[in-house]
């Protein structure tokens, strides 16, 4: 399931920012983006479906450690918009996912982001 979140969330924010920091390597690559609350994304978070949401921030950390095992952090935020300003009424909700990833390319040149084994963090 944290998988399949893992991907829309890849997807939704595609548009968005990346941003790399210069002289830590361990920081790794930051995603961060915002979606409208639809169903179908509460539907892939196990959100309440009845539950009133404007809009859920994404932060999607990509990390990559010395022994060269791939893992990321998916950090959103999510609630009512808190009118006037860019962020939610009673500072949101939160969730965060952690878990592992691998990168491999195809044939033709493709590159595939397939995450595995995710998990809750506290």
């Amino acid at each position: 399931m944290a998988s399949v979140v893992l991907i829309a969330c890849i997807l939704f924010i595609n548009s968005c920012s990346e941003v790399r920091t210069a002289n830590n390597s361990s920081a790794g690559i930051v995603y961060v983006g915002s979606t409208p609350g639809a169903s179908e994304i509460k539907s892939l978070l196990t959100i309440n479906p009845e539950k009133a949401i404007d809009f859920i921030r994404w932060e999607l950390t990509l990390n990559q450690s010395e022994d060269d095992s791939k893992y990321y952090v998916l950090n959103i935020t999510f609630g009512e918009a808190q009118p006037n300003t860019l962020g939610f009424k009673g500072g949101g909700e939160k969730l965060s996912l952690k878990g592992v990833y691998a990168v491999s390319k195809s044939s033709r040149g493709d590159v595939c982001f397939a995450p595995r084994l995710s998990r809750y963090v506290d």
